[in-house]
């Protein structure tokens, strides 16, 4: 009889750590959904308290790394963006390195 009710008690345990792992498994899954479902980043940012609200970015003509393209527009030269995104208290909160190939896309700059 005592064996019976310590086979019980480990089953009711583990039953409990089961549903305690899924209830984790649960909330985590619904936290990745919100995520990937939100488009905005920046709204996705603000909901954390990391709302960017200036930001600072550099622009230099330059060649990709190598092995990242192959074919004759490895060779070309390349805008690199470089971009950090900072909150009100000036923490930086994204940063970006984006290549533009410079015959598929324009710029407009204004200095400040």
């Amino acid at each position: 009889m005592t064996a019976q009710a310590a086979v019980a008690l480990m089953n009711s345990r583990y039953v409990e750590e089961m549903e305690k792992r899924q209830a984790q498994e649960r909330e985590f899954l619904d936290l990745v959904s919100d995520i990937t479902s939100e488009l905005d980043l920046n709204a996705l940012l603000a909901g954390a308290g990391h709302k960017p609200v200036m930001s600072s970015a550099n622009v230099a003509a330059t060649f990709l790394p190598d092995g990242v393209l192959s074919g004759p527009a490895s060779s070309e030269p390349w805008l690199l963006v470089t971009e950090t995104c900072l909150s009100e208290a000036g923490t930086p909160v994204l940063s970006a390195r984006d290549y533009h190939r410079g015959s598929q896309i324009s710029f407009n700059f204004s200095r400040q």
